[in-house]
């Protein structure tokens, strides 16, 4: 039993949250659509953004942003 309130208090440990952003996301384009998905963060911290008929990948490691071919 003491093992179950252990994991239970570690449980309930809070995180930090920052009250300032650490970056902010400049997307001019991005069409206010709750049910449209235009960003996606990846498993690798990357970010795609989708504004207008374009896609733009931000690399969160090294700050470096790709713009994706458009055909």
């Amino acid at each position: 039993q003491n093992k179950e309130n252990s994991v239970r208090q570690q449980a309930k440990v809070m995180r930090y949250i920052p009250q300032t952003p650490d970056r902010i996301l400049d997307a001019p384009e991005m069409r206010p659509d709750f049910y449209l998905n235009l960003i996606e963060w990846s498993c690798n911290n990357t970010i795609a953004v989708a504004l207008g008929q374009q896609v733009y990948m931000w690399d969160a490691g090294t700050g470096e942003i790709n713009q994706l071919p458009f055909e």
